[in-house]
């Protein structure tokens, strides 16, 4: 089912979200390079992977030159990375929701 999606998704994405990997296994270790250089990316891990970080060239309308990244980049533990971008978008219901769905799911499998 990857190779059947991967190219229109990667086509389609205005945002990537890597969280917590160590970006070596391929295919997938690929797909950050693979989005748009437009692209805006978000990497919630505990060491910075990849590209991640990579500062990218551009001329200007003057004619000059500016430097720039397209990555934001967010060390530590992946569920802190998670909590803090709800909360900044107001998703802290939504999270809560999910985490408490998750643990009765959990323990209900543990029985």
């Amino acid at each position: 089912r990857f190779s059947q999606v991967i190219d229109k998704d990667i086509e389609d994405c205005d945002l990537l979200i890597v969280i917590g990997t160590s970006l070596s296994v391929m295919p997938v270790a690929g797909i950050p390079q693979w989005v748009s250089r437009t692209c805006p990316r978000l990497l919630l891990n505990r060491e910075k992977v990849g590209n991640f970080g990579h500062v990218q060239r551009t001329s200007t309308k003057e004619g000059g030159e500016a430097f720039y990244t397209r990555d934001v980049i967010v060390q530590g533990d992946c569920d802190d990375g998670v909590q803090q971008l709800c909360h900044l978008l107001g998703w802290n219901d939504a999270l809560e929701e999910a985490y408490s769905f998750a643990s009765k799911r959990h323990f209900r499998d543990q029985l």
